[in-house]
């Protein structure tokens, strides 16, 4: 199988993949995809994408995750600085609430235009916060058309194919189908400020063990590798030299994805009703430590965050 051949096989796997799964997704989500478009109007939203543990639980009592890929950002934001913000560190995040399905539901919503996507999953992206995101799998709870439904699909597998160039030299040169991703996603976690306990990589990847077994062939094929085997016993066929030049790329990379990550966390101050609230709900929920912060702290997130970043590295909920 050629390169290109594995890359059309990926894609072909994504296109059934995520419309399987919005078909699947728990009507409470479907809903909310629907909300949204309503709210933010069907000429400026290309697709609703739905992710997360919510859509790996079924759980609509937890945060549902979706990212909303638009148009245009003056779509969705009136302010010019909140738009410029989208721009230079994507995507903005909106707490969102809504009665439906006979249920109060709560969400996060990232937003992101279709274009500032497709450069965050292309082959030069170096961040690793959504083409990691969206190697995983996704429901595509709404998509405008036929041909943003091939785009969409064409773009998750690009978020593939560039997490495994980035980061198959870094991996054993023997590994098992479902440790390379395992492996993958550890990496990708210690590039970010997350608060996950030390199985979350493995818990993902048994959660859809068939999926990433039927994938990782074709996308270390696709990235440009050599690889021989399957399932239980893979060899990546990767130069020494290119190992050793990856590992040094890595630990720069890995500082500047800690940072952007701060980046991100100083803009949701702006963008983010009661974002230190949903901070620390995701570090409980995830690493099982609770913090409490004082309504000072609630009102000056910036000052307080200092503080309570070095309470929670200190209690070892932030790698």
């Amino acid at each position: 199988m050629s390169g290109e051949q594995a890359r059309a096989e990926i894609e072909s796997r994504i296109a059934v993949e995520m419309t399987a799964m919005a078909a699947e997704a728990m009507p409470e989500a479907r809903a909310f995809a629907r909300e949204l478009v309503r709210r933010h109007g069907a000429e400026n939203v290309a697709a609703v994408l739905f992710y997360g543990s919510c859509l790996r639980n079924r759980d609509p009592g937890g945060l549902l995750d979706f990212y909303l890929l638009v148009d245009d950002y003056r779509g969705i934001f009136g302010s010019a600085l909140l738009r410029l913000g989208n721009r230079l560190l994507p995507p903005n995040v909106l707490f969102t609430r809504a009665s439906l399905e006979g249920s109060e539901l709560q969400a996060k919503v990232a937003v992101i235009s279709l274009d500032d996507f497709a450069r965050a999953v292309g082959p030069g992206a170096r961040d690793t916060t959504i083409w990691a995101r969206f190697s995983q799998p996704v429901a595509a709870c709404h998509v405008r058309d036929e041909a943003h439904a091939r785009r969409l699909a064409g773009l998750l597998a690009d978020a593939i194919v560039t997490a495994t160039r980035q980061l198959a030299p870094l991996l054993p040169e023997r590994v098992t189908a479902r440790g390379f991703w395992s492996g993958l996603y550890a990496l990708t976690f210690g590039a970010e400020l997350r608060a996950e306990r030390a199985n979350r990589p493995d818990l993902i990847v048994e959660q859809y063990p068939a999926r990433y077994e039927a994938l990782a062939v074709p996308a270390i094929r696709a990235a440009g590798f050599e690889v021989a085997g399957e399932g239980e016993g893979l060899k990546i066929g990767i130069p020494a030299a290119q190992r050793r030049a990856a590992a040094r790329r890595w630990r720069r990379e890995r500082l500047k994805g800690k940072l952007r990550n701060l980046a991100r966390l100083v803009k949701a101050v702006f963008t983010f009703e009661g974002a230190v609230d949903y901070a620390l709900w995701k570090v409980e929920r995830h690493a099982g430590v609770r913090v409490e912060v004082s309504d000072w702290q609630r009102r000056h997130p910036i000052l307080a965050a200092p503080k309570v970043l070095w309470r929670l590295y200190r209690i070892g909920a932030l790698r």
